[in-house]
């Protein structure tokens, strides 16, 4: 096979970024130091910590489209099972929801949801007896065995066993799962997933395109012939409680599309022996290139298309000397898809750019942004203007968000301002810790308060409506 460097270079680019993961620490960090020190809730509290991918370090970065990333987070109070676990999850919404930082909270069956930038925490209380955790389900008013901390523990024995190639393995599946992730497709996945690949897992002596390989075609052995075939599903059980079937939500006609769509893939590849654009097919585009690389591949497809074309165009106008009214039209025809062509690299140009900015605004810090200097970021503006121009459009209000965050980062205030302006205009969410930066560093408070008041909407209680009449308030107290 040897494609080493191909997937040294995967699973490079799908590791989480430094300035993700420092968020994610900070984050839970903050949440669990504001319940330890809570003045009531201290009392029920005894523990808080981290869980799932984060916590087992197998977590991917977010792809561009992504909405939101899940942190898990489990606390662990002084309750038993006497008190109902609607009682203990409606005690920490309203804890959460004290907290001016955590404005988005909502109970969910199991866990206290909240919604931060790029973010969606699961805060999971749990209780204690006989030495055994257990989670409440609200819905159905009882106490399920589980065992969070067992799950962390045996991620890494399963690694340490697998000379430290498990964690690996388990990332490239999950970027093969959100390439393969569609809105009727159920897939495994978290720990179901991971004890897939712990349980068909080939010889860790091979190098990981080889164990991928290996595990994938372990897969379809152990499940289609003896399960799948026979129109049963296999058990697959929870290496911390060995009585809970991890498969057991799923149906037979999930599991048989997950194997399906692994064999389909380990065709794709053989049959191309192996070849890094095969692996391209399965893993989707390799995630390392640079924005300078995708526009330059972008510019060589678009050559190569226009060189076929003029060969065309040469050898109908050879044929066709004589025929000068259909030379001419010809003609006509080329230069439309010449046009058609720009109009296109033009899109993915633009794709390209605003995707670009979209990941500053996620990722990057204002000190990274600013380092890269102000020419650098005004010349993609520059260019997606010109483009917007050509296509006779506008910036909307989620693309001014992005545009404000490196305004802020450049300390381009009027820029900055102008942006929030349009976010308003545009009807797009207004942040709180946006406003604050306007009173603390500009002067446009009065436009921007009249600006709001003209777009909120009275009967809207929408996020957004709410969003724009925190934001009046605010700058109304600071004027």
């Amino acid at each position: 096979m040897g494609n080493y460097k191909y997937f040294t270079d995967l699973l490079s680019n799908i590791e989480p970024s430094k300035t993700t993961k420092s968020y994610v620490s900070s984050i839970q960090k903050n949440l669990r130091e504001y319940l330890n020190r809570h003045e009531k809730y201290k009392s029920k509290h005894l523990d808080t910590f981290i869980s799932g991918s984060y916590a087992k370090q197998t977590s991917i970065r977010p792809t561009l489209n992504e909405e939101k990333q899940d942190v898990d987070i489990v606390v662990v109070t002084n309750y038993k099972k006497d008190t109902p676990p609607i009682q203990i999850l409606n005690e920490l919404k309203e804890v959460l929801s004290n907290n001016s930082k955590y404005k988005k909270v909502r109970l969910q069956s199991k866990s206290v949801g909240v919604e931060m930038a790029n973010y969606h925490i699961d805060v999971v209380p749990v209780i204690i007896e006989d030495n055994q955790f257990y989670i409440g389900d609200s819905e159905k008013d009882v106490w399920i065995l589980t065992n969070p901390k067992e799950h962390i523990s045996w991620s890494a024995k399963t690694n340490l066993k697998n000379e430290d190639k498990f964690k690996p393995l388990v990332k490239i599946f999950k970027w093969w799962r959100k390439q393969r992730k569609t809105e009727n497709l159920k897939l495994p996945k978290g720990i179901l997933l991971e004890k897939i690949i712990a349980d068909n897992i080939g010889d860790p002596k091979y190098d990981i395109e080889n164990l991928l390989v290996t595990t994938m075609n372990n897969i379809i052995a152990n499940y289609q012939a003896e399960y799948i075939d026979k129109g049963l599903i296999p058990s697959v059980y929870d290496p911390a409680l060995q009585e809970n079937d991890l498969l057991k939500e799923y149906t037979l006609a999930d599991f048989s599309k997950f194997l399906e769509i692994i064999q389909q893939d380990l065709v794709t590849v053989k049959s191309n022996q192996f070849s890094i654009e095969s692996w391209n097919q399965v893993l989707g585009p390799s995630p390392s290139k640079s924005l300078e690389e995708i526009q330059e591949d972008y510019s060589l497809s678009i050559k190569i298309e226009m060189d076929k074309i003029l060969d065309q165009v040469i050898d109908k106008s050879i044929r066709l000397s004589t025929e000068i009214k259909e030379y001419t039209n010809k003609k006509i025809e080329v230069e439309k898809r010449e046009r058609s062509i720009q109009e296109k690299e033009d899109e993915v140009k633009y794709n390209i750019y605003i995707g670009f900015l979209q990941d500053a605004h996620r990722s990057l810090s204002d000190t990274i942004i600013k380092g890269l200097g102000r020419e650098y970021w005004l010349n993609i503006i520059k260019t997606l203007n010109s483009i917007n121009e050509k296509r006779n459009r506008v910036f909307q209000g989620y693309e001014h968000s992005y545009l404000a965050t490196i305004y802020k980062a450049l300390e381009l205030d009027l820029e900055y301002y102008n942006s929030l302006c349009s976010m308003v205009e545009d009807n797009f969410f207004l942040s709180i810790y946006e406003v604050k930066y306007v009173i603390e560093n500009t002067f446009y408070r009065t436009t921007l308060k009249e600006a709001l008041k003209v777009s909120i909407k009275e009967g809207d209680y929408s996020d957004t409506m709410e969003s724009f009449r925190e934001a009046l308030k605010l700058l109304e107290e600071n004027s």
